[in-house]
């Protein structure tokens, strides 16, 4: 039964690692999210500030500029989209693993409580037994001095 106990503990510490690094892992993807889009609004902001800067001549350049912002902006939410989905898909994992942990917490309280109930009985049963087994050999040596006692008085009542 302790190898079982043992068993779940083992299982109930990977479940806690697992869940740990999920939500490492998840904290390391919003930081990166967050730093990505600072940086890409920087930029954004840098290049409307340019674009109000230039001259007629610089016109073209400013369409380039225009279209580069554009290109930033979809690969924000593009990116942005990716770290939402990897989000929700570490939230999940935790939540599956939160409800995996709370499963075997559940399942080794139960097979705790049947060992020692199981060895409550064993015990009883023990005990039980024990006494039976004096009482079965005290009259064991009382029918055997029964025994005795009638052998002899035979033997006596013959020889008279």
């Amino acid at each position: 039964m302790s190898k079982t106990v043992e068993g779940f503990k083992n299982k109930l510490s990977q479940a806690e690692e697992s869940m740990k690094e999920a939500e490492r892992k998840m904290f390391l993807s919003n930081s990166e999210f967050e730093k990505e889009k600072a940086l890409l609004k920087q930029k954004a902001d840098y290049y409307e500030k340019s674009l109000e800067e230039l001259s007629p001549k610089e016109k073209d350049l400013s369409s380039q500029v225009k279209n580069s912002q554009k290109e930033h902006l979809s690969n924000l939410k593009e990116n942005s989209q990716k770290y939402e989905n990897l989000t929700k898909s570490l939230q999940a994992t935790i939540d599956q693993l939160q409800e995996r942990l709370s499963e075997l917490e559940t399942d080794m309280i139960i097979k705790t409580q049947k060992y020692d109930t199981d060895k409550k009985r064993w015990d009883e049963k023990e005990l039980i037994l024990s006494k039976r087994l004096e009482e079965d050999q005290n009259l064991i040596s009382t029918l055997k001095e029964e025994l005795s006692d009638n052998s002899e008085n035979q033997a006596r009542n013959i020889h008279e």
